[in-house]
């Protein structure tokens, strides 16, 4: 698929079905995130892709259910592994890198900011820490629902008049 073309097919899934995805596509999407620019080269971040249905089903349960994940098969965290005043910025082109990548593989996808809060307890840290087999407790700048979609709805159009060349 054309990057163009990925552009403009990515859209946020918040429906899944059960199909799992493949370790080589997840494998393929975290290193689209690994790969993306990070300000002074700095590559402070930590992508973290978790396909363990069990991992997935306790941190579900740690945040009461996890209705804010759409009951995706998938997902991938994005961490700060040191402070850095460009992490947001670096977050968000990890962020894109990989969901134009999942909609090359035609995995569906939805930026979950949410996780951000879920997760910003020292408690919560510790908790990623211990089932994400980290080396210490970072701080969940972002993260990614993942998988196949269910439910089809059309792509929202978007405004040509928000681009202008002068």
């Amino acid at each position: 698929m054309e990057v163009i073309e990925a552009i403009k097919k990515r859209q946020s899934v918040r429906s899944f079905t059960d199909r799992e995805v493949s370790l080589e596509d997840m494998k393929k999407i975290v290193e689209a995130g690994v790969l993306a620019p990070t300000g002074r080269n700095s590559q402070n971040l930590l992508v973290v892709g978790v396909r363990d249905k069990s991992l997935i089903t306790q941190i579900m349960n740690y945040i009461s259910g996890g209705k804010e994940y759409y009951g995706a098969t998938a997902l991938v965290f994005v961490f700060e592994k040191f402070s850095d005043d460009l992490s947001e910025l670096n977050a968000g082109a990890a962020m894109e890198n990989m969901l134009l990548r999942a909609t090359d593989l035609h995995i569906g996808s939805c930026w979950i900011h949410r996780g951000r809060k879920l997760f910003s307890s020292d408690a919560a840290k510790l908790f990623l820490k211990e089932v994400l087999n980290l080396d210490k407790p970072y701080l969940l700048l972002e993260s990614i629902a993942l998988g196949y979609q269910k439910d089809v709805v059309p792509l929202k159009e978007k405004n040509p008049s928000n681009g202008k060349v002068i």
